[in-house]
C-alpha cells in the first residue's frame, strides 16, 4: 500500500506485519534528478507479471503522476515514467490499471493523469521495456477527473478504457489503438464517479454506470454483449484479489451447470456406496447372530 508522505509498505499477507519499505521518492529522485520533491501516493497499486519472467511485479503511481514499475521480489527498478499535470483545483487519486491492449500474453499497463493517457506494453525485452503503445491528450482546458475502468467494449479482444473528464464528457477509447469510440457529453453536470459496468437488466448487453455533480446515478445501455471477459468493477476493485489486474471472469453457465452435474453424480454415486456398505455391515451381522443361536 501507499503512503502520503511517498511510501510503498508490504505487508505480510498472513500477520499483516510491515516486510518491506520501498521509498518511491528516492527511486524518483534517482530517476529524475530531484532530491527535493515528496510524491504521495494515494490510488492502488496495480501488481502483474508484466515482464514475462514468472515473477509478480509492481506498478505504483504517485499524485504528482510519476510512475515507477518495479521487480517485485527485488524493488529493481524496472521504468520510470512522468506524464504531465495540469493545473487544477484538486488532484485526483489516479493510478495504474493493467489489462491486455494487444494480442500477447502479458499484462500492458495504462498511465493516466489529468491531462495524458498512455498504455506501455508489457514486455520480456529489458532492454526495451518501456514501449508505448498508444497515447491521448487531453485537449483544451478539459481535464480527465475519474479512475479508468477497462472492458472489451467491441470485443476485438483489446480491452477498451473508459473515463470521465471535467466537462461532463464519457470518454471510451479503443484499446487496440486509442482511437476514441464513444463520447457523451455534458457539460453542466460533470462526472463524479467510476464508471462501472455489467448488465444491470440482464438482458445480455453490456449497461455503463455513473454519478454525476447533480447526484443522481446515470445507466446508459450500450450495444456491446456481455462477454466472459467484462470487467464489472471499477479500477480500485479490478479483480477478486484487488490488484487492479483485469482478469476477472464471470462463470460460464454451460461450464457451471456441468461442474453441478458431475458433483451431484459424485454425492449420488458416495451416496450409494455408503447405502451398499452399510446393508452388507447389517446382513453380515443377522447372519453372525443367526449362526449364534
Amino acid at each position: 500500500m501507499g503512503t502520503e508522505n511517498g511510501k510503498v509498505l508490504i505487508l505480510n499477507g498472513r500477520s499483516g506485519k510491515i516486510e518491506t519499505v520501498f521509498d518511491f521518492n528516492d527511486e524518483v529522485s534517482k530517476a529524475t534528478g530531484d532530491y527535493v520533491a515528496v510524491h504521495p501516493i494515494r490510488a492502488a497499486l496495480a501488481l502483474g507479471e508484466i515482464e514475462g519472467d514468472g515473477q509478480v511485479e509492481l506498478v505504483v503511481g504517485s499524485t504528482s503522476s510519476h510512475y515507477l514499475a518495479v521487480e517485485g521480489k527485488t524493488l529493481r527498478r524496472i521504468w520510470h515514467q512522468q506524464l504531465p499535470v495540469k493545473s487544477s483545483r484538486t488532484t485526483p487519486a489516479m493510478g495504474p490499471v493493467l489489462g491486455r491492449f494487444d494480442d500477447d500474453d502479458l499484462p500492458d499497463i495504462l498511465l493516466v493523469s489529468n491531462a495524458k493517457l498512455q498504455v506501455i506494453r508489457g514486455s520480456a525485452e529489458r532492454n526495451n521495456a518501456k514501449q508505448t503503445f498508444w497515447l491521448f491528450d487531453v485537449p483544451g482546458d478539459d481535464e480527465l477527473v475519474t479512475p479508468a475502468t477497462l472492458a472489451d467494449l467491441n470485443k476485438d479482444g483489446a480491452v477498451d478504457v473508459f473515463i470521465g473528464t471535467r466537462n461532463g464528457t464519457l470518454l471510451c477509447f479503443d484499446g487496440a489503438d486509442g482511437e476514441v469510440l464513444a463520447e457523451i457529453a455534458n457539460e453542466a453536470n460533470p462526472i463524479v464517479s467510476p464508471i462501472l459496468i455489467a448488465d444491470l437488466n440482464s438482458d445480455g448487453l453490456n449497461d455503463l454506470l455513473f454519478m454525476r455533480k447533480d447526484g443522481n446515478i446515470y445507466r446508459v445501455q450500450t450495444t456491446s454483449p456481455l462477454a466472459k471477459n467484462d470487467v464489472v468493477w471499477g479500477q480500485a476493485f479490478a479483480d477478486a484479489g484487488h490488484t487492479c489486474l483485469y482478469r476477472y471472469q464471470p462463470p460460464q453457465p454451460t461450464t457451471s451447470n456441468v461442474l453441478t452435474a458431475t458433483f451431484g453424480c459424485l454425492l449420488l454415486f458416495a451416496g450409494g456406496l455408503t447405502y451398499m456398505g452399510r446393508q452388507k455391515r447389517e446382513k453380515t451381522i443377522r447372519q453372525n447372530q443367526s449362526h449364534a443361536y
